[in-house]
């Protein structure tokens, strides 16, 4: 299935997941803000560390579910086994996302397998959607 990075939650240690949950990491995002007619639209902020986007949807205000955008790798017109997930929680200032992938071997898969183990251990809601919906979660149109 597309996206799917579950066969990877028995390598995730469940300790780590509650270290990244009280302390995050010491670095890891970056914030951007959209304007319109020069006023904030949107703050942006792409969190490049998976431990950091777990203590964000552990320790703010979020507004649920937690999304999961499936963006699938193209090869020559085909769907490739292989692409992008991408995680995105929502509060009233801000939207948090993180890019991971799925298919691959390395750091990616296991970055997502991390968060939507943390999820699952959470108890929050997530929802996947399609790239379409990229966009508009990101409040970017």
């Amino acid at each position: 299935m597309l996206g799917d990075v579950s066969y990877l939650f028995d390598r995730i240690r469940e300790d780590e997941i509650r270290q990244a949950i009280e302390e995050g990491a010491i670095t890891g995002a970056t914030a951007m803000e959209i304007t319109e007619g020069g006023h904030r639209k949107t703050m942006v902020v792409k969190v490049w560390n998976e431990k950091l986007f777990v203590n964000f949807i552990a320790t703010k205000p979020i507004k649920l579910p937690i999304w999961k955008v499936i963006a699938p790798g193209i090869n020559e017109g085909l769907i490739s086994h292989t692409g992008a997930n991408y995680y995105i929680a929502q509060t009233d200032e801000a939207v948090y996302v993180f890019r991971g992938t799925y298919g691959y071997g390395g750091e990616g898969c296991h970055q997502s397998a991390f968060i939507e183990k943390a999820i699952k251990m959470l108890g929050l809601p997530i929802e996947e959607r399609d790239a379409d919906y990229l966009l508009t979660l990101l409040r970017l149109w």
